[in-house]
């Protein structure tokens, strides 16, 4: 069976709350829906990689997966600047739009710092080391 440490559970169950988080963003309807569909997921979107990095990496520094994750996300933003057919059909799919994207927009990359910032306070809360 697999045992996992108090650190592992931490960050598993804080990777759960934030994808929770950022799917309840992408379908949210109401008050400022085109500001919480559109911008605000990209915050949680950043934190769910650092805690991905986190758990995949623990021996790694808080830094290393913050800034891991601010400059993968970047990365698949600027990948959706590439439209080639495989990716074109990974997009086609909703769990494809969800982690690739679907189109390039430059506004996104200020809610992947702030998400960066948040991923630093979060991980820093959870006291990991």
């Amino acid at each position: 069976m697999l045992k996992l440490s108090s650190q592992q559970l931490k960050l598993f169950f804080s990777l759960i709350f934030f994808i929770a988080l950022g799917l309840f963003s992408k379908f949210y309807q109401g008050p400022y829906q085109q500001w919480v569909n559109d911008d605000s997921n990209g915050i949680f979107y950043v934190v769910c990689w650092a805690l991905l990095l986190a758990l995949l990496f623990p021996k790694q520094r808080l830094l290393h997966w913050v800034w891991g994750a601010f400059l993968l996300t970047c990365a698949l933003e600027c990948l959706q600047l590439w439209q080639t057919p495989l990716l074109l059909e990974l997009r086609s799919q909703l769990l494809g739009r969800l982690i690739l994207g679907s189109h390039f927009a430059w506004l996104d990359f200020p809610y992947y710092a702030i998400g960066g910032l948040l991923s630093w306070v979060w991980l820093r809360g959870l006291k990991l080391s």
